[in-house]
């Protein structure tokens, strides 16, 4: 992965983490994204061809005209919990935005097909090992661990 596309992911980072700013249910959020025409309109391309001029509230407002209404966190739902932190909320979900693009580079897959290879379900799971591995590192390990090809060349990001 290249720096150019590296940049891509974290315009998806953020794109995550205001979503979950917003306190939408990020899991509803990245289904409905990942499968939306605007995900594959503007993100599933190469970074030669990628073009973003919006803001990420303006591409959030296009993802909610599409989608209608996303459902918002149910804080009372006991599995939401642990999760109440802000900041731990939104760098979660920055973690799952990025990492669903750069499966995006590295896999032959477009979002649409990632989306039920590598449910948001396990993939959260992996933010636990930021910590000690970097996003590039972990994409791999998802790869590997759910049986999805990848591009062993193209998975670690060459700055």
């Amino acid at each position: 992965m290249n720096t150019a596309e590296f940049d891509i992911c974290k315009i998806q980072q953020k794109l995550y983490e205001y979503a979950a700013k917003q306190d939408y249910d990020m899991e509803k959020f990245s289904d409905f994204f990942l499968q939306s025409a605007f995900c594959a309109e503007l993100f599933d391309k190469s970074y030669q061809d990628f073009r973003l001029s919006e803001t990420i509230e303006e591409c959030m407002n296009r993802i909610l005209a599409e989608s209608g209404e996303l459902p918002k966190i149910d804080d009372s739902k006991e599995e939401y919990d642990c999760f109440k932190d802000e900041f731990f909320k939104k760098d979660r979900a920055g973690f799952v935005g990025m990492i669903y693009r750069m499966l995006y580079f590295i896999t032959p897959y477009s979002s649409k097909e990632l989306c039920k290879k590598a449910p948001y379900s396990k993939v959260w799971k992996y933010y636990f090992a930021t910590p000690q591995e970097p996003e590039d590192f972990i994409a791999e390990s998802i790869c590997i661990d759910l049986n999805i090809e990848y591009d062993e060349d193209n998975a670690l990001v060459k700055f």
